[in-house]
């Protein structure tokens, strides 16, 4: 199973590109972080950067790409040109978070948040920013370290009735964990992935229609664990 879940493509809007910088761009990361610039180059090329905006949906061929720096404690917004479907591209300027959502009136919302800083941070690191960023709700969690009330809502393709979920429960590790680590962590404890593959075999629900995977708190709040 750990095999197959890590064979996962990268998320369609996810780009790996080749981009340099202008002047401008340069002078306004001298302006807003604590990062270099060609720390910030590093991240765009190595393809660490959430795409927000398609470049090839606009006709500047203009693409908002969402990082974070572990220097400033904050994410930033990369507004990149690029020319063609080489990926080859300029960096024109970096906004801060506060900018960007003031350009598209309103907030990032917390799961690209997550991604973003997933890929910036190592997973020590990661798992910290979330536990500090995301903590549980504690009349959420017993005494046990375990969510109360928390369900696991797995989302598959199905070849007669198209996306179907089904919920599980009675998860077999804690709250921090569930929290702060991604499913591909997940998978890597043997409590965990052992639960689940006994249960999607005893549901029948074939490893490679997964979709996605939710937690879902008390009511109805529903977190995705990132694959």
């Amino acid at each position: 199973m750990k095999q197959d879940l890590s064979a996962c493509s990268r998320h369609p809007y996810d780009f790996v590109l080749d981009v340099d910088a202008c002047v401008h761009a340069l002078g306004r990361i001298g302006d807003r972080l604590t990062m270099s610039g060609e720390a910030v180059l590093r991240l765009i090329n190595d393809g660490r950067t959430v795409c927000l905006s398609s470049p090839f949906k606009n006709f500047q061929n203009r693409g908002r790409f969402l990082f974070y720096s572990p220097l400033d404690s904050d994410f930033f917004v990369a507004v990149i040109a690029i020319s063609d479907v080489s990926r080859k591209g300029l960096l024109v300027t970096v906004l801060t978070r506060e900018q960007y959502e003031q350009d598209v009136g309103g907030e990032l919302d917390v799961g690209t948040m997550k991604r973003a800083a997933r890929m910036a941070l190592n997973p020590k690191e990661y798992r910290a920013w979330i536990l500090k960023t995301c903590p549980p709700d504690e009349l959420a969690v017993s005494v046990s370290g375990k969510f109360k009330n928390i369900r696991l809502n797995v989302e598959y393709w199905d070849e007669e009735s198209g996306r179907e979920s089904i919920f599980l429960s009675n998860l077999p590790v804690g709250a921090d964990v569930l929290m702060s680590a991604p499913i591909r962590e997940l998978l890597e404890i043997e409590d965990f992935s052992s639960w689940l593959l006994e249960r999607l075999k005893r549901k029948g629900i074939p490893l490679d229609r997964i979709i996605s995977f939710y937690l879902i708190k008390g009511a109805g709040e529903r977190i995705e664990l990132v694959v």
